[in-house]
């Protein structure tokens, strides 16, 4: 009876056993495996450059500045690989000028011409010239006015002028004074540096010239280079002599209207004398008799005289002196050469004398004087 009772007992707890162990295999069976965590990758933004703020620089007025430096936009970009650039140093030097200067006019003779189309600057720039200014101007004091020009030797060549002032504003003219010489007027003109380009307007084009800084009423139709003008009609005289033109002239007069044949007219005669020219200033050179050597009476419309000397022995240095029928006085010693000539555009009608110095006191040189409308020089 002992044994029957512990055999259902037995039979019982290994039930009990074994259902336990069965809800243990079943749990976890059904127990969801841990997740592991993944990490995230932010990636930040590249860095944004910043955005470099433009130096607004007002358009050039065309013919005349503007005194406003930021008139309007700023000039559009730069052609590639090629801007005007007033950090290099410029092609035909530079010069201190300070208001009330003298010799005024100031002159110095360039070539334009070049390789950057400034008309990218916007506001009426145009014409071709190179990257580096042609002429740096320094200016200082006080002034109503400076005119910066420049003139063509051959007339009807066609030029622009790009100025950038102290300011930084861009000043641009192509023709001014009815013709194509350009020519820009600061009124007031600010103190520092003023970077100077003479373009020519059409690329590929290289033309010779003079560029000219003046405070007096001068315009490229006061004259043409090489000649270097004195608007001063009455200069002091120098002690033992001066140039009178209310003398005759030594040899003779003409009159001669716009369109003259035989063109060019010449006569021969002779330079020298005792007067010392130079006491007119404004380049005038050269050693000349008091009376005019020749009287040109002159009429009609014209674009362009010339008068020049060519002496009849090269190499021989001789000297040109004209007042011409405003009273202005242009004067040249060389014209590629020794030989001098003088080009006015627009002659008005009149008196012009003329003198033919010799560059040497003492000499005297014979030659051949012609006056021409062509393009002809010595």
């Amino acid at each position: 009876m002992r044994l029957k009772s512990f055999v259902p007992f037995f039979v019982l707890a290994a039930f009990v056993l074994l259902v336990g162990l069965a809800c243990s295999m079943t749990f976890n069976a059904t127990e969801p495996a841990p997740t592991a965590a993944v990490p995230t990758n932010t990636v930040a933004p590249p860095p944004v450059a910043p955005t470099a703020t433009p130096t607004l620089v007002g358009p050039a007025p065309n013919p005349n500045p503007n005194p406003n430096p930021n008139p309007g936009p700023g000039p559009g970009p730069a052609p590639s690989g090629s801007a005007l650039d007033l950090s290099q140093s410029p092609n035909y030097g530079s010069q201190n000028l300070s208001a009330g200067f003298t010799p005024d006019p100031f002159q110095v003779n360039l070539t334009s011409g070049g390789s950057v189309n400034a008309s990218y600057l916007g506001g009426g720039c145009s014409g071709y010239a190179t990257s580096a200014p042609d002429f740096r101007l320094n200016w200082s004091g006080t002034s109503s006015r400076l005119r910066v020009m420049f003139i063509a030797s051959t007339a009807g060549q066609d030029t622009t002028l790009i100025i950038n002032a102290p300011n930084g504003s861009w000043f641009c003219n192509d023709d001014s004074s009815g013709t194509v010489n350009p020519m820009i007027e600061f009124t007031n003109p600010q103190a520092g540096q003023y970077d100077i380009w003479v373009g020519s307007y059409t690329a590929g084009q290289y033309i010779g010239g003079a560029l000219r800084i003046t405070e007096l009423d001068l315009t490229p139709a006061s004259g043409v280079p090489n000649p270097n003008p004195n608007p001063n009609p009455n200069p002091p005289a120098p002690s033992g002599g001066t140039l009178d033109y209310s003398q005759s002239p030594n040899y003779g007069a003409q009159s001669l209207s716009a369109g003259f044949t035989p063109d060019p007219f010449q006569v021969n005669l002779t330079s020298g004398g005792s007067v010392n020219a130079s006491y007119l200033g404004g380049g005038c050179v050269g050693y000349a008799t008091s009376a005019p050597d020749f009287r040109l009476n002159w009429s009609g419309s014209s674009a362009r005289l010339r008068i020049f000397f060519v002496a009849s022995t090269a190499g021989q240095d001789a000297t040109l002196i004209v007042n011409t029928a405003n009273g202005t006085w242009m004067c040249n010693d060389d014209y590629g050469g020794p030989n001098p000539m003088v080009e006015i555009n627009n002659p008005p009608a009149g008196q012009y004398d003329i003198w033919v110095g010799s560059y040497q006191s003492g000499q005297y040189i014979g030659g051949t004087l012609k006056i021409t409308e062509l393009d002809l020089t010595p």
